[in-house]
């Protein structure tokens, strides 16, 4: 209502304050430190996702910033790059308040770097972004190699739904098999209260989309990237491994719908004092 549109504009002109403590449970998840510490993909793109949300926020001042997100994901893995460009692109498009003549220069710049991304994945994995069949081939391949792989988790044949429940929230104690199982299940019930905090709240979160240039682009973000991600996930240890990609854009979404709330709770009480 008012409260939430009063308390959500205030939070935006005074970004700074107090956190709700369920902010600070984030850094303690323990599927943050072990996926990242380890020598791989996984660490250069966690904060390759992180960089180019934190340069959204200022995204003038930071534009090199979001450059060099841009290569490292192009450097590893150029869909996740070409996914970057298209959510800061469709992030421009879907914002009122940008000018038309900024608006005009964004796009071009996001369409010169999706040229150079697709060009890439062209080169790489001889994939056409263009051509629709191209796109199916490259998933049907994928699909074949890792239906060949024989793993007590696997999802394979599964629906979406069920394929996209099991990337977010797998395992979670009815299928964990060691004590790493169940950290990695206790760690999904923290998953689960995000989720769960973004679904209840939708509207807050809606109202911080429309408001926050960065969370627009971290939502579209987690979007676009979960969905490329379920249509290739076969079983819970890729999951695992995989979602630490769009975390960043997750935690960022929940975090705002959480100070939001905190402002609006706060104007309630003063208004009511």
């Amino acid at each position: 209502g008012m409260a939430e549109q009063h308390g959500a504009d205030a939070l935006y002109l005074e970004v700074e304050g107090d956190q709700p403590l369920l902010t600070y449970a984030i850094p303690l998840l323990p599927g943050l430190h072990f996926w990242t510490s380890a020598i791989g993909k996984d660490g250069l793109l966690f904060l390759a996702v992180a960089l180019a949300v934190w340069a959204v926020m200022q995204l003038r001042s930071r534009l090199i910033v979001f450059g060099v997100a841009v290569l490292i994901m192009i450097l590893i893995r150029p869909h996740v790059a070409l996914v970057a460009v298209m959510s800061l692109g469709l992030s421009v498009v879907f914002d009122r308040n940008v000018r038309k003549l900024v608006k005009g220069g964004l796009l071009g710049l996001c369409l010169a770097a999706g040229a150079v991304v697709a060009t890439t994945l062209q080169s790489t994995f001889a994939v056409d972004v263009t051509n629709v069949d191209s796109v199916q081939n490259f998933f049907d391949a994928q699909s074949e190699i890792t239906s060949n792989i024989d793993s007590g988790t696997a999802v394979t044949g599964a629906s979406f739904p069920v394929k996209l429940v099991s990337l977010l929230l797998r395992p979670f104690f009815y299928d964990a098999e060691d004590y790493f199982g169940y950290i990695a299940s206790l760690e999904n019930l923290f998953i689960l209260l995000i989720v769960g905090t973004l679904v209840f709240r939708i509207r807050t979160l809606m109202h911080a989309t429309r408001k926050l240039f960065y969370i627009r682009f971290a939502l579209i973000f987690f979007l676009i990237l979960t969905v490329l991600l379920t249509i290739v996930y076969y079983n819970v240890g890729l999951g695992l491994r995989q979602r630490i990609m769009f975390m960043p854009c997750l935690f960022a979404c929940y975090v705002a719908v959480l100070a939001v709330r905190q402002a609006v709770n706060r104007r309630l009480v003063v208004s009511y004092a």
